[in-house]
């Protein structure tokens, strides 16, 4: 085996810890949601502040490097399938740590101090909706990976972008809707 080949496999690796981790805790959390179970969503928000530091962070930042070295090794940096793959990797590495984990944090620092109440609730939700946009951006990285479009690949391109603005939508709409005042 070649360097480049086990540069590859690492980063494969990394991916996969980071990518599939996180989809697991979303769909957890999804699942918790639907089942309105406060107490299973409030374990489950602990568990991705836990896995977000602790095996999302690390993995996302090993897979970068391995992609980087790879990139070196074959002189790809002007591909254009590494260019979006760096812009969507740092587009995503910045949701988590500059929303989620922030957020993740303050949320089970109040489960600790007052339990999971319906504000907590209410920001967990938030958090998933956020995360669930995040795991989306993922998957057309990884698309992107895989199928290598060129500029000429306009329609995949368009594919891709279409796919994040829909999952933007989807995802994203009910975190930044005006909250609608309760009626006494």
């Amino acid at each position: 085996m070649d360097t480049y080949s086990f540069i590859k496999f690492l980063h494969v690796a990394f991916v996969v810890t980071w990518l599939g981790g996180g989809l697991s805790l979303v769909l957890l959390g999804a699942r918790a949601n639907r089942a309105n179970d406060t107490a299973d969503f409030g374990k489950i928000l602990q568990q991705v502040a836990y896995m977000s530091s602790h095996v999302f962070a690390p993995s996302a930042v090993l897979a970068l490097l391995c992609g980087l070295v790879m990139a070196w090794i074959g002189g790809l940096f002007d591909s254009l399938w590494v260019i979006i793959g760096l812009i969507g990797f740092a587009a995503t590495f910045a949701i988590g740590i500059a929303i989620l984990k922030p957020r993740s944090e303050k949320v089970v620092a109040l489960v600790a101090k007052e339990g999971v109440t319906p504000a907590v609730v209410e920001q967990g939700r938030e958090i998933l909706r956020i995360a669930q946009f995040d795991m989306a951006m993922l998957f057309v990285v990884v698309a992107d990976m895989v199928i290598k479009p060129a500029p000429e690949n306009y329609i995949v391109l368009l594919v891709m972008v279409v796919a994040i603005l829909i999952s933007g939508v989807l995802f994203l709409r009910p975190v930044f809707a005006p909250a609608v005042p309760q009626r006494a």
